[in-house]
C-alpha cells in the first residue's frame, strides 16, 4: 500500500495523530533505524497525546471559562498575597473536588478572585473533570430563556451533572423570586455530589 494512501486511510479513520507521526517518521532518516514496533509504538503515543489534546479542547471551550489564560502555574509558588498558604496548598492540589466540596473566594474588587478561580477550573479542565462557568448575569439570561422554551429542567440537569460549577461575579446582580429559587435549586442538586466555587 502506497504510503500517501495509508496516511490518507488513517486521517479518515480520524487519527489525525497517526497521521502526522507517520509523515514526521517518512521525513526523518533516523526513523529508519528503528524497529517496526518501536515506530509504531511512537505512532500510537502521538495519537494518544492528540487525543488528549483535542479532549482539553473541548472541555475548555465548553467550560467558558472568565479568564480563559487564567493557570495555576502563573501563580507564584507561594500562597497569592492574602490567602493562607495552607488553604491555597489544599485548594490548589484539587482533591476537593473528588470529595464534592465547594470553593469560596472573597475579597475586594481587583485582588484577582476570578482570576483564581478560572485557574481552579482550568486546572480541573486539565485533570479530566467537566467544568462549566457563568458569571451570574449570564447565568440569569440562560435560566430566563430556559423558561422561555421551557427546557429549564434540561438546563439544570446539565447544571447537576457538571463536576464543577464556577459562578463567577455572585451577588453582584439582583435576582427575581424565579431565579433565586432556580440558583437554590442548583445549589442544592450539586450539594455532595458535584463541586461548586463561588
Amino acid at each position: 500500500m502506497m504510503t500517501e494512501t495509508l496516511i490518507e486511510r488513517l486521517r479518515a479513520l480520524h487519527l489525525q495523530g497517526m497521521a502526522a507521526a507517520l509523515e514526521s517518521q517518512l521525513a526523518d532518516e533516523r526513523s529508519e533505524a528503528m524497529t517496526f514496533t518501536e515506530r509504531v509504538g511512537l505512532m500510537i503515543q502521538h495519537e494518544i497525546a492528540e487525543q488528549s489534546t483535542r479532549r482539553l479542547q473541548k472541555r475548555l471551550r465548553w467550560a467558558r471559562l472568565p479568564q480563559g489564560d487564567a493557570c495555576l502555574e502563573t501563580l507564584s509558588s507561594s500562597a497569592p498575597k492574602g490567602l493562607d498558604p495552607v488553604t491555597f496548598a489544599t485548594v490548589r492540589d484539587l482533591a476537593w473536588i473528588k470529595k464534592n466540596l465547594n470553593v469560596l473566594i472573597t475579597g475586594p474588587c481587583g485582588v484577582g478572585k476570578s482570576y483564581l478561580a478560572s485557574a481552579l477550573a482550568q486546572a480541573a479542565c486539565r485533570t479530566d473533570y467537566r467544568v462549566r462557568a457563568y458569571r451570574m448575569p449570564r447565568l440569569v439570561e440562560d435560566l430566563t430563556r430556559a423558561h422561555a422554551l421551557q427546557r429549564r429542567s434540561t438546563l439544570l440537569k446539565q447544571l447537576a451533572k457538571t463536576d464543577v460549577l464556577l459562578l463567577d461575579d455572585f451577588g453582584l446582580t439582583s435576582l427575581s423570586d424565579q431565579h433565586k429559587r432556580d440558583l437554590l435549586e442548583i445549589l442544592d442538586d450539586r450539594y455532595d455530589k458535584r463541586s461548586t466555587i463561588i
